[in-house]
C-alpha cells in the first residue's frame, strides 16, 4: 500500500533514497528470473549455445563445438514480416469529435515519429520482444536544444528496466519503475567524481 501523500511530503532526502532503493530491490527480485532467462535467450541468438562445462570437456578432447544456429534466421524472418506489415497511424474522432482536429493530431504524431526514426526504433523493440520476451519504447521530453522541450521516442534496452508490482500487461496499475544505463568510468568521474573513485576503492 503506498504511503499517504502527507507522509511522503515529510520525507527527507535520505528517507527518499532508502525508499527508492527498497522499491528497486523489490522490483529487481521480482523480475530477476525473467531477466536471466532473457539474457540466456539473447546468448542463444548470438550463437552462444554450449554450456561452459561441455566446451571445456570438448577442448580437453580436442574436439570442435559445432553450433548450427536456427534461431537467428527465424528472428530475421519474423522481423522482416513485421517491417512489411507495419500499420499506418491515424487518429479518428469519436462520437461528435472534430475530424479536422483528428487530422492535425495524425500529422503531428507522424511528424514526431519521423523525426525520431521510429520505424527503426520500433523494429528493435519488436526484436527484443521476440527474443527476450520484452520490448520497450520510451517516450520522454528532451530540453537540450529546445527550452519548450522536444518529444523523443526511442528503443529502450529491455534488461535495463524493472517495474513495480502490477497485474495488467499494459502497466496501467504499476506505481513505479526504474531505468538505468551503463556509463564508462571517465563519464562517472565527470558526473560524480568522489562516488566513482569510491566504487573502485580509490577513495574512502
Amino acid at each position: 500500500v503506498p504511503a499517504p501523500k502527507d507522509e511522503l511530503a515529510e520525507e527527507d532526502e535520505r528517507e527518499v533514497v532508502a525508499r527508492k532503493l527498497s522499491q528497486f530491490q523489490e522490483a529487481y527480485d521480482y523480475e530477476r528470473e525473467s531477466i536471466e532467462a532473457g539474457k540466456e535467450a539473447v546468448a542463444f541468438l548470438e550463437g552462444d549455445q554450449w554450456e561452459k562445462s561441455v566446451l571445456s570437456d570438448l577442448a580437453e578432447r580436442n574436439r570442435a563445438a559445432l553450433t548450427i544456429n536456427h534461431i537467428a534466421p527465424m528472428v530475421e524472418t519474423l522481423s522482416g514480416i513485421y517491417r512489411q506489415n507495419r500499420t499506418d497511424i491515424r487518429v479518428l474522432p469519436q462520437a461528435d469529435g472534430d475530424q479536422f482536429v483528428a487530422d492535425v493530431l495524425t500529422h503531428a504524431i507522424k511528424q514526431i515519429l519521423s523525426l525520431n526514426d521510429f520505424e527503426f526504433e520500433e523494429v528493435e523493440s519488436f526484436e527484443d520482444q521476440v527474443v527476450a520476451g520484452r520490448g520497450v519504447v520510451e517516450v520522454y521530453p528532451e530540453f537540450d536544444s529546445n527550452v519548450e522541450g522536444d518529444i523523443r521516442v526511442k528503443h529502450g534496452y529491455w534488461d535495463q528496466y524493472v517495474f513495480g508490482p502490477h497485474r495488467r500487461q499494459d502497466l496501467s496499475d504499476c506505481e513505479y519503475f526504474f531505468r538505468w544505463s551503463w556509463i564508462t568510468y571517465a563519464q562517472a568521474l565527470r558526473i560524480m567524481p568522489e562516488a566513482a573513485k569510491k566504487a573502485l576503492g580509490l577513495a574512502s
